[in-house]
């Protein structure tokens, strides 16, 4: 593990291979936990299998792209990212957000002249932000 001005870039095994772990090891404040209740997670399954469950540099290089375009729409102010992983053929990126219907309408309208992307987006209720918790103790058990 190591981090740098709180981010963290962590390494744990599942199914016997590494999965790579990025997040800014804080809560943010009261205000951000009480605008974003409900947790979304774009999730994009690859064939990482001559890779040991990672993306090769094609798909890695997609990835980025993606990574960019979530990004944006956090910007926007839709959204609050909490972590990405990466490994055992999944790259999952974890974002908390205002509301179902607003976050797909940006995203929607920021991927619709990009290339079309294998993705699977899952919403979560979730105003304690547990999950985001769960993925914090884990890492901050390690030290």
């Amino acid at each position: 593990m190591s981090g740098d001005d709180n981010g963290i870039i962590g390494e744990l095994t599942e199914n016997g291979v590494s999965v790579i772990y990025n997040f800014v090891n804080e809560l943010p404040g009261k205000s951000i936990l009480e605008e974003f209740p409900i947790l979304v997670v774009v999730k994009w399954e690859y064939d990482g299998s001559d890779y040991n469950g990672m993306p090769n540099k094609s798909i890695q290089e997609k990835l980025y792209q993606l990574d960019d375009e979530l990004d944006e729409i956090a910007e926007l102010g839709a959204g609050y990212r909490a972590y990405s992983r990466t490994g055992n053929n999944i790259r999952e990126y974890a974002y908390y957000t205002v509301d179902k219907p607003i976050y797909m309408h940006l995203l929607n309208e920021q991927l619709k002249d990009k290339p079309t992307y294998p993705i699977e987006i899952t919403f979560y209720e979730d105003p304690e932000w547990s999950d985001f918790k769960k993925i914090m103790e884990i890492f901050n058990d390690d030290k």
